[in-house]
């Protein structure tokens, strides 16, 4: 089975008003990544792939924080990122089916601070297609981990941002040792 994981589309990095992140938000748009994105949403939906939505979202607590960092800090100290909160939401042009999986991460890479791999495991996925940003810390993030737990990896090329040389160097230097690079008509054409 095959699977469309959709990272960290959501108001605070996509959207320049209101965005702790605006030079990602302008290549967010720039870039037509959210056209992109939703695209693929849409072939995936139609293939009956298995779609996850992963975002930072803090509980309350931040009892499902496990990135340690400074940067992770301040996003705690400013109670940045809460669930539930406007900047957490996932944008209106990719905006999750009443079925599909939402899950709030607390760290970078999709992985580590959710039930990710449990849920690709119990779905059987073999494949699995990430797009979102920022393309050079969790899409690379999320295909560095998924390739070492033995997924067939896809990252989707024109569905990812982030400022222009990381998104450039990740997408051709980096993510290539562990994933296959295509872009959002090579993932369509295999509706």
């Amino acid at each position: 089975m095959q699977a469309l994981l959709l990272i960290d589309l959501q108001e605070s990095f996509c959207r320049e008003e209101g965005s702790t992140a605006p030079e990602l938000a302008r290549e967010v748009q720039a870039r037509g990544t959210l056209d992109n994105a939703r695209q693929c949403l849409d072939a995936a939906r139609g293939r009956g792939d298995l779609v996850v939505f992963v975002h930072l979202a803090f509980d309350a607590e931040h009892r499902n924080r496990t990135n340690r960092t400074y940067r992770f800090d301040e996003h705690e100290r400013a109670q940045r990122y809460m669930a539930g909160s406007a900047e957490s939401t996932i944008v209106s042009e990719v905006a999750p089916a009443a079925d599909e999986l939402v899950l709030d991460k607390g760290s970078v890479g999709p992985f580590a601070s959710t039930i990710l791999d449990a849920v690709l495991h119990a779905a059987d996925v073999e494949q699995l297609a990430i797009c979102g940003v920022a393309t050079h810390l969790a899409v690379e993030s999320a295909a560095r981990d998924a390739s070492d737990l033995g997924y067939q990896v896809s990252v989707i090329r024109d569905a990812c941002a982030a400022p222009a040389e990381l998104h450039d160097h990740s997408l051709n230097k980096v993510l290539p040792a562990f994933a296959e690079i295509i872009t959002s008509s090579d993932f369509t054409a295999t509706s």
